[in-house]
């Protein structure tokens, strides 16, 4: 957890035992990690600023992610609940998503995106019992999907009126970064459903990451720096929205 983000609340719908899922209650305030593959470090570093992580990946195959969950899952956390979820589960664009054939090949890639191979597991962990509050809070929810991720950006927060917190951007040749992106595009189709935090990164030098600034998006949060990767957090800047 980051301090200067500030720990939040648990929320109801996790702290209770009967676990309902309902895509605006989990999705809200939550951390949305597109192209992600199997990458657990914004769990690591963002638990308790947020308690609901949503990881997109059209590569991940459904056993890859088991297997990785199985045999290395998350320090001192176990599953206490895990349920495959289909596409009604987020609402009716997923299930209406028609196919778009003059769009293939162009910007507009993610009108023709249709969830052919969907599959989607959510997952709710527990801090297990010799771990303390010092560790990380006692659980957090991790919702994986299989899609492109500007197309269940669109499809599961724009389309739902959810709010993330924050978005994280960690590699190194997607264009998402940028303000003239596609992505961006989708991002500002709606303001007031902005997150409050961007993340930049991956295993490029931090200067340019710096360099990535939005005019939406300028003030610098927290910094990460290692051999592996490299991190930036953006705050948004509210004057420059409306």
């Amino acid at each position: 957890m980051l301090k200067k983000l500030g720990k939040i609340e648990m929320p109801s719908w996790l702290s209770n035992s009967d676990f309902i899922f309902e895509v605006n209650k989990v999705l809200d305030n939550s951390l949305y990690y597109p192209a992600c593959y199997l990458d657990g470090d914004p769990v690591k570093f963002f638990m308790g600023n947020v308690y609901s992580f949503f990881y997109v990946d059209i590569r991940c195959r459904r056993e890859d992610f088991i297997e990785e969950i199985q045999s290395r899952g998350f320090k001192g956390y176990y599953v206490i609940h895990h349920q495959r979820l289909k596409p009604e589960n987020f609402g009716s664009s997923l299930c209406n998503r028609k196919y778009y054939r003059n769009y293939e090949d162009s910007l507009y890639h993610y009108y023709s995106h249709r969830y052919e191979n969907f599959w989607c597991d959510w997952l709710i962990f527990e801090r297990k019992p010799e771990w303390n509050e010092s560790h990380n809070p006692k659980r957090f929810s991790l919702l994986y999907m299989q899609a492109e991720g500007l197309t269940a950006y669109y499809d599961v927060y724009i389309k739902n009126n959810i709010k993330p917190r924050i978005i994280t951007f960690i590699q190194t040749t997607c264009d998402w970064m940028f303000r003239n992106s596609m992505f961006a595009k989708i991002l500002f189709s709606k303001k007031f459903l902005l997150p409050e935090y961007l993340v930049f990164g991956g295993m490029i030098y931090l200067e340019e990451y710096l360099k990535l600034k939005w005019e939406e998006y300028n003030i610098i949060v927290w910094c990460f720096d290692s051999l592996e990767r490299s991190l930036v957090l953006w705050k948004r800047n509210d004057k420059n929205i409306f």
